[in-house]
């Protein structure tokens, strides 16, 4: 008898050491902190990583809360646009600066771009146009037109479904007016507060009318990528780049810029864009580059 109290003690006892540890409240010093982080979810990630690190006990009651912060603010943002009216919501930005162009043409003059961006519950409109113009001795030098737009549905977290139409005019490349429009699917490699790498792919049909007269109709694929890295606070690197390929040319687009804040919704932007057609008209280089500087103004 007394050898099978001991053997029940003895499993009492490991049963209690399985047992967790009930959770501790978190001290509330650290609720403090992580409340009043709330609103930045960089900040929030930090302060409840060093609370994890310093209250190992309080674990699980610093996930819950954190958890909890949110899934409100999911829910806070998704009402907040679920209410916005068709002029609501809109941000982006404009710049104005110089540009010093090579290839087909090689000059400077004024650069102008715009982008604004919208989001829905599960749509995002962006839309962007950029112009270089050079005008010397009453003659016109350089004249290139771009706009774009590309809305994208939500499809899990990761993937996207994606519209995009494009125009272009630069009839110093050889073409009065290029129209591109295409549908695919995009997905996100990352995205998150530092880093987004996402790539896209579809196909996508191309109508140019060229300087010589000639209209070409063509079916393509096309395949893109949107990078952004926020270097520090203060420095971000950026690229999108879209390949169109089909049987009669391989048309690459790339624009690459370091965006660096000044102070307040004033920037700085250094960028360079690379273009190139494998089949340009005859007399016309295959590739240009154009590197602009300008000063960006972000409104929301």
């Amino acid at each position: 008898m007394k050898r099978q109290l001991t053997i029940v003690t003895a499993l009492l006892a490991l049963a209690l050491m399985a047992t967790p540890l009930q959770a501790e409240p978190i001290p509330d010093a650290v609720a403090a902190m992580i409340d009043a982080v709330a609103d930045d979810p960089e900040q929030l990630r930090i302060v409840a990583n060093a609370a994890r690190k310093t209250n190992p006990a309080a674990i699980t009651e610093i996930d819950t809360k954190v958890a909890t912060i949110a899934r409100l603010r999911t829910e806070q943002t998704e009402a907040e646009l679920a209410a916005q009216g068709t002029l609501d919501g809109w941000t982006g930005s404009g710049e104005v600066g110089a540009f010093a162009s090579s290839g087909n043409t090689s000059n400077s003059g004024v650069a102008i771009a715009a982008r604004v961006t919208k989001r829905g519950v599960n749509w995002r409109h962006t839309a962007r146009a950029a112009v270089d113009y050079q005008r010397e001795a009453g003659l016109t030098s350089k004249e290139r037109y771009f706009a774009a737009y590309e809305g994208n549905r939500t499809i899990s977290p990761t993937a996207y479904a994606l519209v995009s139409t494009t125009y272009e005019r630069d009839r110093f490349s050889g073409f009065d007016h290029r129209l591109s429009q295409s549908v695919g699917i995009g997905y996100k490699v990352v995205d998150n507060a530092a880093v987004r790498i996402a790539f896209e792919g579809g196909p996508a049909l191309r109508e140019t009318w060229f300087t010589n007269g000639v209209d070409n109709i063509t079916v393509a694929a096309r395949a893109a990528t949107d990078m952004r890295w926020s270097v520090t606070p203060r420095w971000t690197l950026t690229n999108n780049s879209a390949v169109y390929y089909d049987d009669f040319n391989i048309s690459l687009q790339s624009l690459t810029a370091a965006t660096g804040k000044l102070g307040g919704s004033l920037s700085a932007r250094a960028s360079i864009q690379y273009n190139s057609e494998s089949n340009p008209p005859i007399g016309r280089r295959k590739a240009d580059t154009t590197s602009r500087l300008t000063l960006v103004y972000e409104f929301r």
